[in-house]
């Protein structure tokens, strides 16, 4: 019996129990927590953290939570004061599944939600928490490491969203506005980013599209995105699908790009591409482990096709950039950029009659990343030039490029060797081998009126090193040698007459429209010196006369001082001819005759005696066999001779 009164009583204490909790359910004010629930918080993220509106908390088998003015603060380096600022949370969060440590969602309203993520400039960002070991705890307390172990959000509505990133260092100034997009059901909702800003003083526009927050946290089905943005004249689009969109990993996506100059891309992927013309490229991007691919791309640089597929790999000192490129149709104009140039585009140098490219060396990219790639271009257009093909392999390593082996075939020969670029000093330092190989003179002048007469075999050899911050100034400042041969050919009349007849009268050549003129030999043989190349051995050794040049050609201000002198074989009183003066500049020369000036008789040995002397000297340094040629080989003895 003294049981049941006990029972009672426990009841009756229970009901009381339970009718008291009920009771400060709704009598408590929650707001007497805001405070110690902002201190708790702020001391695990190292940062000031409070809710300044009303809290309210409703208890059942669904617990709902109502909170106004949340903030996170910034550090103290921040432009901004709050890294994270919302007028208004709303969430509604199931009891039963929180009670076994699962966080269940059926709604959560985020009312303009304000997030100022940026970095200061040397690369701190006010996201990271790693300086406080409790703050980075609690990120990686909260933080998902899978899709599974996402919270489950059935309805997420943001309500005017902003977001901010700011990069002073990058130059990377973005302001993107966030919603949701509500579909049939949760399962289908959609998370849309939408905002402008700007990149290095760019304008940028950025739209995303994204799956549900259902969908994100389904291991099983592919996170669908979808991505377009615009920075400049640059266009980018990616969509596709990521197996782990958390970690980035299974990345399955389109992309394609199109912009004025492939060099823009550098602020934006970090990739040293010089300039180029406008492009449109389109192919598949995946991700292995920390490297990124793009891979089986096709498109179009300026008037040249393109193809191939880069792969970036990081985890080392700097990235680096692999791939292989292939050009079946390559516009040489479009090469502009890799010397200095601007493609397409005159730029202030050439409207001034200057040739050679004064853009400086920008050494940020050429140290930004190592690069190993190999480019082939299986049919070369060149105007005035019959090229058939290129080959080259770029490799970077810590700011020093080597272009090995640079392969340019041209009229059935090569002009061909290695070319270096070392940026690893303030003034970078380049190094240049080039051989002309058997070049055939008559597939040279191919389609036009010259090729019919025109015959013979060329071939040289240039060695260059020198310092400079652009190519004119590389050039202009060079050491180094440059020789060209010719053997057993003929030259067409047209040729020589479209240099003026009164030139050729000068030199002493005799025309006729239906025959070639003959040359045994031609040898030019330059010594550089600080940008001025100076002539060693200038000859052309033609049936009816021997023709000489001294003079020299300066690089540095693009200037040239040659003359021609004529040593006619016959002994006519008409032997003696007036020198040919070449001057001007290297876009603009200027060709006469030096009416003043007569050339002395019988000077023909004396010239071959100083001119061809060293040319011996010469063989070991062009292309063996074809210094040793019989006519070239006679004129040389013939200068040896008494």
């Amino acid at each position: 019996m003294a049981a049941r009164p006990l029972s009672i009583l426990a009841a009756v204490l229970g009901t009381l129990v339970v009718l008291a909790a009920g009771f400060l359910v709704f009598v408590f004010d929650w707001n007497w927590l805001r405070g110690p629930l902002g201190e708790r918080a702020g001391g695990a993220l190292g940062r000031g953290v409070a809710i300044d509106g009303p809290l309210h908390v409703g208890l059942g088998r669904t617990i709902t939570v109502h909170a106004e003015g949340v903030r996170i603060g910034n550090p103290d380096w921040a432009g901004q004061p709050n890294m994270a600022r919302l007028d208004a949370i709303d969430a509604t969060i199931r009891l039963f599944p929180l009670l076994v440590g699962r966080v269940e969602l059926p709604e959560l309203r985020l009312a303009r939600p304000r997030i100022a993520l940026e970095k200061n400039p040397q690369g701190e960002a006010n996201w990271r928490f790693g300086a406080n070991p409790k703050g980075a705890a609690a990120v990686q307390t909260v933080v998902p490491e899978k899709r599974a172990t996402f919270p489950i959000i059935e309805h997420l509505v943001i309500e005017d969203g902003r977001l901010t990133y700011s990069d002073p260092a990058a130059g990377l100034d973005i302001d993107t506005h966030v919603a949701t997009a509500v579909g049939g059901d949760p399962a289908h909702e959609q998370v849309r980013l939408a905002g402008t800003g700007s990149l290095k003083g760019e304008p940028a526009e950025i739209k995303i599209e994204a799956g549900s927050l259902l969908t994100l946290r389904d291991p099983s089905v592919p996170y669908p995105i979808l991505a377009e943005a615009q920075i400049g004249a640059t266009r980018a689009r990616i969509a596709g699908t990521i197996a782990e969109p958390l970690d980035l990993e299974g990345v399955a996506l389109d992309m394609s790009l199109a912009g004025r100059d492939m060099a823009d891309i550098f602020p934006i992927f970090g990739i040293p591409i010089p300039a180029t013309r406008p492009y449109a490229i389109a192919g598949h991007l995946t991700r292995r482990g920390p490297d990124w691919s793009f891979q089986d791309f096709r498109g179009h640089v300026g008037e040249s096709d393109l193809s191939g597929g880069l792969t970036v790999v990081t985890g080392g000192e700097r990235p680096v950039l692999r791939g292989n490129l292939v050009s079946e149709r390559l516009a040489l104009a479009d090469l502009a950029g890799f010397i200095g140039g601007k493609p397409g585009r005159p730029d202030e140098a050439s409207a001034a009659g200057r040739v050679l490219p004064d853009q400086p060396v920008n050494l940020g990219k050429l140290r930004a990343m190592d690069v190993d790639v190999r480019f082939t271009g299986r049919r070369v257009e060149a105007p005035g030039l019959p090229m058939d093909g290129l080959t080259a392999a770029l490799v970077i390593e810590n700011g020093r490029a080597v272009l090995q082996p640079l392969d340019f075939t041209i009229a059935q020969g090569s002009f061909a060797g290695n070319v270096e670029l070392d940026g690893r000093q303030p003034v970078p330092r380049a190094k240049l081998d080039m051989e002309i190989r058997r070049m055939d003179l008559h597939r040279f002048f191919a389609g036009t009126r010259f090729a019919p007469q025109t015959a013979g075999t060329l071939a040289g050899r240039i060695e260059l090193a020198a310092r400079g911050r652009s190519t004119a100034e590389l050039l202009g400042g060079a050491d180094g040698r440059a020789t060209v041969l010719m053997a057993g050919g003929s030259i067409s009349a047209l040729l020589v007459e479209a240099a003026g007849l009164d030139i050729a009268r000068a030199l002493g050549l005799v025309l006729s429209q239906d025959q070639p003129m003959a040359v045994r030999c031609l040898v030019a043989d330059f010594e550089l010196a600080k940008g001025d190349a100076r002539s060693r051995a200038l000859v052309l050794d033609t049936e009816g006369a021997v023709i000489t040049g001294e003079g020299d050609i300066n690089l540095r201000d693009e200037r040239l001082g040659l003359k021609l002198t004529a040593h006619p074989k016959d002994a006519s009183p008409l032997s003696a001819r007036a020198p040919v003066l070449v001057g001007g500049s290297l876009g603009r020369p200027e060709v006469g005759v030096d009416t003043a000036t007569q050339a002395a008789r019988g000077g023909l040995a004396v010239a071959l005696g100083a001119l061809l002397t060293p040319l011996a000297a010469l063989i070991p340094f062009l292309e063996p066999g074809l210094g040793e040629d019989q006519d070239c080989g006679r004129l040389i003895q013939e200068a040896r001779a008494p």
